[in-house]
């Protein structure tokens, strides 16, 4: 899999905008969205955004710069221990409601569970503040829908291989396909 960090000086948070934009580096239209990505704004002038993807992705126009690097999703054994954070939209479906937004005071028990079913556990956690999109769906799928966005980050511990290699290589949690849930790693 290729880990891959492109540079643009295009601007903006919104999560459907850098969802249009990120298929212009996976431009075969036939193909299954096989990729994560994520959207980090921290300078004042450029953009960068993380993809992790089966593919290695092409530089489109607009991108000044592309580096990939392959990685070894397979590389984490029980035991091995990862600096992490993650950009995750906490959420879980309800009968009868759909989607629900989980309460700000909730996520933590809410992160520990699904930390647990995709075969970690973690200690040392920090969670920012929430930041709330509002993205414009089509009209068939519900009109506006609000997406919050929450930085979680710690240390985390590999309990279950298999579970772990699925949740790295396909991400944790609702909304991959607007940037959240591609977890970062560090060997800690």
């Amino acid at each position: 899999m290729y880990l891959s960090r492109a540079i643009t000086n295009k601007q903006g948070t919104d999560p459907q905008y850098w969802h249009k934009m990120v298929f212009d580096f996976f431009p075969n239209p036939d193909a299954n969205r096989d990729f994560l990505f994520r959207v980090d704004n921290s300078s004042e002038t450029n953009t960068a955004l993380w993809m992790f993807s089966n593919r290695e992705p092409i530089k489109p126009k607009w991108c000044s710069d592309i580096k990939c690097k392959n990685i070894d999703a397979k590389a984490a054994n029980v035991g091995d221990s990862f600096l992490f954070d993650i950009v995750i939209h906490p959420a879980e479906s309800k009968t009868g409601k759909g989607v629900v937004t989980i309460p700000f005071e909730n996520i933590p028990e809410w992160f520990y569970k699904k930390c647990k079913s995709n075969g970690f556990s973690i200690s040392d956690v920090a969670i920012g503040d929430p930041v709330i999109h509002n993205v414009v769906r089509p009209q068939n799928k519900g009109g506006r829908h609000l997406i919050q966005e929450v930085m979680i980050c710690g240390q985390l511990i590999v309990d279950d291989k298999e579970l772990f290699e699925k949740a790295y290589t396909q991400g944790i949690g609702r909304s991959r396909s607007f940037g959240f849930g591609m977890l970062m790693l560090r060997r800690g």
